[in-house]
């Protein structure tokens, strides 16, 4: 094998609890496989889109499951939380789940003498989440989309029209969503309605455009960091390909955690990777630059200071306004 080559190893489970869970989209599993969960198709005498859990007993080792209906419409979207660290208790899990209305609900898995219990903590529906756009002086389409980027730590960032970013927090005690901040995307103009999908990956988040595009922004301020284009990126690698994909059909977007490549993929389930190492050394005018440090003047040391003394690059960090130290 290549020793270049990466390979992502897969463990399949083959417990007969899990090749029984049928009838599921976009299925997910937690916690190393202890508990699944997914979006039903509609069965003999049951109604589309509900939400069917299934978890591992962790005394016994036995499955159970349990299924959980729209309170309106249909489920379309959920996410798993995640936690800075391991949880105390493996028997308790959350999701984050969307409604074809564009409610949000907060979903709580407890498990415990080999049965399933899913709680509706908390919830937010489509006229609360207008009230929190409005108090921000902000304004929404009467009809608007609803993506949920994160769940971590009670904490959520849900994405309204493509262009506004709500920074959300389910604290106990409570059953409504806490508001903790959003704003409004500066992206170009008819953007908005050409995004189809987007990942927050290291407190930024990454927008994809139809059209070969990716945005890059700040989730805490919001401010604009950079764009790839992908065109930049297609020829030489895929042009054996060109004839079914001009890279405007995009609709999927992946973020390796370390941030060193990123997927897109089309209609036609063709995949471009990109290696953002590699595009912005070669690219640098796609990050976006505020500091006086992106004149055209060249960047010079202090009179005196020797441009490999650490003193220089000191003074290189404080005059590019760089959020990073450099070990030399």
């Amino acid at each position: 094998m290549d020793p270049q080559l990466k390979v992502l190893q897969v463990l399949l489970d083959a417990a007969p609890e899990w090749r029984e869970v049928k009838g599921l989209r976009r299925a997910k599993a937690v916690r190393c496989c202890q508990a699944l969960c997914g979006l039903r198709w509609a069965g003999e005498g049951e109604a589309e889109g509900g939400l069917c859990f299934t978890a591992r007993c962790p005394d016994s080792g036995r499955c159970c499951r349990r299924n959980v209906a729209a309170r309106a419409g249909s489920f379309v979207a959920f996410v798993w939380e995640t936690t800075e660290t391991l949880q105390a208790s493996s028997s308790r899990e959350r999701v984050i789940a969307l409604n074809s209305c564009n409610d949000l609900g907060i979903y709580e898995l407890h498990i415990q003498d080999g049965i399933c219990d899913v709680a509706n903590t908390h919830s937010c529906s489509n006229e609360a989440l207008k009230k929190i756009v409005e108090s921000k002086n902000l304004s929404l389409a009467s009809s608007f989309t609803v993506k949920i980027l994160s769940f971590k730590s009670n904490k959520s960032c849900i994405l309204l029209d493509n262009c506004v970013l709500l920074h959300l927090t389910w604290l106990e005690g409570t059953s409504e969503a806490a508001d903790l901040g959003g704003f409004k995307l500066c992206l170009p103009p008819g953007t908005p309605e050409r995004i189809t999908d987007g990942q927050i990956c290291q407190e930024m988040l990454f927008l994809l455009d139809s059209t070969g595009w990716i945005y890059i922004y700040d989730t805490v301020d919001g401010k604009r960091l950079g764009s790839i284009n992908l065109s930049l990126c297609h020829d030489g690698e895929t042009g054996e390909a060109n004839d079914v994909c001009h890279l405007s059909c995009l609709s999927r977007l992946w973020l390796s955690p370390d941030l060193k490549v990123a997927v897109v993929v089309n209609c036609f389930n063709f995949a471009v990777c990109v290696n953002l190492n590699t595009f912005f050394r070669k690219h640098p005018e796609y990050l976006q630059c505020t500091s006086k440090a992106c004149d055209d003047a060249p960047l010079k040391a202090p009179a005196g200071i020797d441009e490999d003394d650490l003193a220089s690059s000191i003074y290189s960090d404080k005059v590019l306004n760089l959020s990073f130290q450099t070990d030399r």
